[in-house]
């Protein structure tokens, strides 16, 4: 049976927006230009957000559009579109102090 390892949402968050960033950076030499697109901005969209308890977790769900303005996308620095994404996280409502921390794989 393989060991299941949970690792704190702020690592998970740190890991998920740094590969998101390298891969701006990337882009194979055979690859084509992005397709230009209107720009878009956070006005497209609305924030969802949903919080609720269910047998000992916070559940957490969001769409992960900000509730503020933002600049237009894309732009000359990033080639991105502003989109609705699907976050679901859940948290336990009881965490518990370790003495050490675990082996975390990663990949």
């Amino acid at each position: 049976m393989q060991k299941v390892t949970r690792l704190p949402i702020t690592l998970i968050c740190a890991t998920a927006l740094t590969l998101a960033g390298a891969s701006i950076f990337y882009r194979r030499a055979d690859s084509q230009p992005p397709e230009r697109s209107l720009p878009t901005t956070t006005a497209d969209f609305k924030p969802e957000v949903k919080i609720e308890i269910q047998n000992g977790y916070r559940l957490i769900t969001s769409n992960g559009i900000p509730d503020h303005p933002t600049g237009a996308f894309p732009n000359r620095g990033n080639p991105n579109s502003i989109s609705p994404q699907s976050y679901h996280y859940r948290v336990t409502m009881t965490p518990k102090s370790q003495k050490c921390a675990p082996d975390v794989q990663i990949f």
